[in-house]
């Protein structure tokens, strides 16, 4: 189950560090409000810190496009690990989310990325042993899964955007959900409850009994 959730519903989210991040609340998926990421061709992210560092990220975060950048974003939902980053960017050719292997994206899939529409990104990546393992589906869809030979590591925080490109875009984050077990992907939907309500049984009469209501077979009187 997730262990960080995050709606930007009531303002920034007290983040430990970020950069051309505000909230918005005119642009939201629901609630009231959602993350901004709105740079002029400078880097732009939002992140907290973990202690301690887990081996492994599970991610489950909507995104927005309101305006696409002039080249490929590599780091949409990138956790930088103490040896590696790895995880899901946007390719501007293919106009699909794709993996980022810590070089270059690989494996765009899912559907093609319209402007004003959320996208749903799942993520996992598992940096517990080389080689390190990052599995992602777009709106469900799969993404073909990658591996990056490279030594075990960890990763000191939760991010999302990109610490290190400078472009210019507009994107949009809501409903962010983290966990740090790998057992977790894909993390269940946090607008689902997680007890469903139950309709009571209605109370009746019964000769010699003022009331009398039957719960779960067994009958109580008073």
């Amino acid at each position: 189950m997730p262990i960080h959730t995050q709606t930007w519903d009531v303002d920034l989210g007290s983040p430990d560090n970020w950069a051309n991040a505000a909230q918005s609340t005119s642009v939201f998926r629901q609630g009231g409000g959602s993350l901004r990421l709105n740079p002029a061709a400078a880097v732009a992210f939002w992140l907290k810190n973990l202690s301690p560092a887990p081996s492994q990220l599970v991610y489950r975060v909507w995104v927005r496009f309101d305006a696409k950048p002039a080249s490929s974003l590599q780091n949409v939902v990138v956790p930088n690990g103490s040896t590696t980053a790895m995880g899901v960017g946007w390719d501007f050719t293919a106009n699909q989310f794709a993996i980022y292997d810590g070089n270059t994206l690989v494996n765009p899939g899912g559907p093609t990325v319209s402007l004003g529409a959320w996208n749903r990104i799942d993520l996992r990546v598992d940096a517990s042993a080389n080689p390190c393992v990052c599995d992602a589906m777009i709106d469900g869809t799969p993404l073909t899964q990658t591996t990056r030979a490279v030594a075990a590591g960890t990763f000191p925080d939760y991010r999302v955007g990109s610490t290190w490109e400078g472009l210019s875009y507009d994107l949009f984050f809501d409903d962010l959900s983290v966990s740090t077990n790998g057992a977790d992907y894909p993390i269940t939907d946090p607008d689902l409850p997680a007890i469903q309500s139950r309709v009571p049984m209605p109370m009746f009469a019964v000769p010699g009994e003022d009331r009398i209501m039957r719960m779960h077979g067994r009958t109580l009187g008073s």
